[in-house]
């Protein structure tokens, strides 16, 4: 089970990266903001669709050892046990508790997966930016973003873009690519 929802899991992931990098037509004709928002929206609402389907995987599976009878009480069960609430006033029989176990170590690992894959999709987003005015962002540069392309920082509203003494203010994003 643990395998299949990592497959799944995986599966989902390649096709939320496949549906973004087909909006990028979309992407530069919005304005930065409204392009944060839909990428994290369309991140978060694909990635509890695949937790979604992997929670009734888990409940399927105790419904088939006959853990319980009804789908909805076998669903949260799954669900508290997933993610790793674990309420404890549904508890699995003496034969299958390690079950429960599994699925909390299957969920948590997966969450983390997830809030990786948020960041990601932030990240694909957020390097493409620069401070051309404290506190206003642009879009830096058309190429791919990569790990190195820029740092950013709180812009200091005092000093303005390059300081008092020349140098770039902690609100400067300092990349390679910035004018």
């Amino acid at each position: 089970m643990i395998a299949s929802t990592v497959v799944i899991h995986v599966l989902g992931i390649i096709g939320l990266i496949i549906w973004l990098r087909g909006q990028e037509k979309l992407v530069k004709q919005m304005h930065v903001y409204l392009v944060i928002t839909v990428a994290l929206v369309s991140t978060i609402l694909c990635l509890f669709l695949i937790h979604t389907i992997e929670i009734w995987l888990w409940a399927a599976l105790y419904i088939g050892l006959g853990e319980f009878v009804k789908m909805d009480q076998a669903l949260y069960f799954s669900s508290v046990t997933f993610t790793t609430l674990g309420y404890g006033d549904v508890v699995l029989s003496d034969n299958y508790k390690l079950m429960g176990g599994l699925e909390a170590v299957n969920g948590i690992i997966l969450f983390g997966v997830s809030t990786a894959v948020a960041f990601a999709a932030l990240r694909t987003v957020k390097p493409k930016w620069r401070w051309r005015v404290p506190g206003k962002l642009e879009m830096s540069h058309p190429g791919p973003p990569s790990p190195d392309i820029a740092h950013f920082s709180v812009p200091d509203r005092g000093a303005g873009l390059l300081g008092r003494q020349g140098r770039a203010s902690p609100g400067t994003c300092h990349s390679k690519y910035a004018a």
